[in-house]
């Protein structure tokens, strides 16, 4: 349970109805689980994810746990969502949160370590990723994407995240594991091989065979898919054929899914538009970077890029 780790959260209520002043709630119908957080299950939300009135209460909060500007540390964090109600009980929906964020303190419990210094000793170094950072190093800055946002009503792009005042060249209150690091091409390939290798790379071992090959499984209850149970996007189309592993979707039914990608595909996107996937049937790993914030035509680049890639596949 997540509460031997995080023993505030003991008495976690979820939202049944009202507003700021008249808040019902009621208790969870079960524990949260750390694979409820590694699986987005946990009740938990985003600011941005308007799938519950949660979202709204997060925003009144400024529950923003990636570059907040209020500035917490993970404990601050922690004891402020431990009086807001999850927006369901945990294992119920899929929702897309700060879950991974929590992961991230959670490590920093167990360990002693921040989580800065613990990727840094058990992943980035013995991996050579000498280019992903949760605080960009001075003398790498002039290397840092601008960061855009689509202004539809002038159609033109515009500076969201100006590289030379990005939060990313400071130190963060507290380190994001969903949504704090920076990487490049190059850096990030090497993870998605290491993940192609089954936790090996180039004579590194980071993980067991057995525990990547665990991770990288479909994880939802049988026959039902994130069409069936997520909030938000995934419950549309493009989570149709789609399940969910310890930390990313998982292709389970091309067919049902309309597209190209093979059976066991692990994959997931960020902010910016980027994507990944590691496809173990071909033996193809793919990282794509782009730089558009918010950006409305990102599920359309996806999955042209998708078509493009299988379409060369002979």
């Amino acid at each position: 349970d997540v509460e031997k780790f995080i023993p505030e959260w003991e008495n976690l209520s979820v939202y049944q109805s009202g507003s700021f002043e008249n808040l019902i709630t009621e208790p969870p119908k079960r524990k949260m689980k750390i694979k409820d957080l590694l699986m987005h299950r946990s009740g938990l939300t985003y600011d941005f994810e308007e799938t519950s009135f949660v979202q709204k209460i997060y925003l009144k909060e400024e529950i923003k746990i990636a570059r907040s500007k209020e500035k917490l540390s993970a404990d601050q964090y922690i004891k402020k969502l431990a009086d807001i109600p999850l927006a369901f009980s945990p294992g119920e929906y899929f929702n897309y949160s700060i879950s991974t964020d929590i992961l991230g303190f959670i490590i920093e419990r167990i360990t002693g370590k921040s989580l800065e210094d613990y990727f840094k000793e058990k992943i980035f170094d013995p991996l050579g990723m000498k280019d992903t950072f949760f605080q960009i190093p001075e003398n790498k800055i002039s290397r840092l994407a601008n960061c855009y946002i689509y202004d539809q009503t002038n159609d033109r792009y515009i500076v969201e995240d100006d590289f030379e005042k990005s939060s990313y060249i400071e130190k963060p209150s507290c380190y994001s594991g969903g949504g704090g690091l920076l990487s490049t091409i190059d850096d990030y390939m090497k993870f998605c091989e290491l993940l192609q290798n089954k936790g090996t790379l180039n004579d590194v071992n980071i993980i067991g065979s057995r525990t990547a090959s665990f991770m990288m499984s479909n994880h939802l209850e049988k026959d039902i898919d994130l069409y069936d149970i997520a909030k938000g996007k995934w419950g549309t189309n493009i989570g149709k054929g789609v399940g969910f592993s310890l930390g990313g979707s998982i292709v389970i039914d091309p067919i049902k899914n309309m597209s190209l990608r093979s059976k066991d595909e692990f994959s997931w996107g960020g902010a910016a538009s980027t994507l990944f996937w590691v496809d173990p049937r071909e033996k193809i790993s793919v990282v794509f970077m782009t730089q558009m914030l918010g950006n409305p035509l990102s599920q359309n680049l996806r999955e042209d890029l998708r078509t493009l890639v299988y379409q060369a596949l002979i």
